[in-house]
């Protein structure tokens, strides 16, 4: 019994301290201006999905901001003139 209680709080405490970084789909994805509106739609899409239950609120906050900061970036850059 003490040995599953201790393996139990093992495993829980080694999955909080997963780093995750932002989705490689984000990373990658280019600046494209002219596919600027479907690529901004796709990552409004991935910056509404709800927070994991294993994901923790600042792992969740900084894939937000990196989502967040790819849609400015192909907003200025491909802003009509």
């Amino acid at each position: 019994m003490i040995k599953n209680i201790v393996l139990v709080s093992a495993l829980v405490l080694s999955g909080c301290a997963i780093h995750q970084a932002p989705p490689p789909s984000v990373q990658v994805m280019p600046t494209d201006c002219a596919n600027r509106t479907a690529i901004i739609n796709w990552l409004d899409s991935q910056a509404r999905h709800p927070r994991q239950s294993f994901e923790s609120q600042q792992n969740y906050e900084q894939t937000r901001a990196e989502i967040r900061h790819r849609i400015w970036h192909l907003r200025y850059r491909c802003q009509p003139v």
